[in-house]
């Protein structure tokens, strides 16, 4: 897998978790909400930069990859429960994970030749 995969990854699960928690009504008015969705538009802009598909790309997306995971199983146990502190600390850590891969995207370019 590349980056670009990772990314993909991830924004599939960050919606799923989003649409759950929409539709459960489960942290409705929360902040996180708002934080998860603009990190899935943040992701969708970035997702075709060629500098995903090199070694390094993927070895920055990997954690938002690792993120996603985390926080799709999170939202598993607090669909079946009331319990979402782990949900919340996982969409926070999606969330940086998130703000990080960009900043370190930003202006990088890539000559494929």
């Amino acid at each position: 897998m590349n980056g670009k995969d990772y990314v993909m990854e991830a924004i599939g699960t960050a919606e799923t978790v989003l649409s759950g928690c929409e539709a459960s009504g489960k942290l409705s008015g929360n902040e996180l909400l708002e934080k998860l969705t603009a990190a899935c538009g943040d992701l969708g802009e970035i997702k075709n930069k060629p500098s995903l598909r090199t070694r390094d790309g993927s070895d920055k997306a990997y954690p938002v990859h690792e993120m996603a995971q985390k926080m799709g199983e999170d939202w598993e146990d607090a669909a079946e429960g009331d319990d979402t502190a782990d949900l919340e600390e996982s969409m926070e850590a999606f969330v940086g994970a998130v703000e990080t891969l960009v900043n370190a995207l930003k202006g990088k370019t890539v000559v494929m030749t």
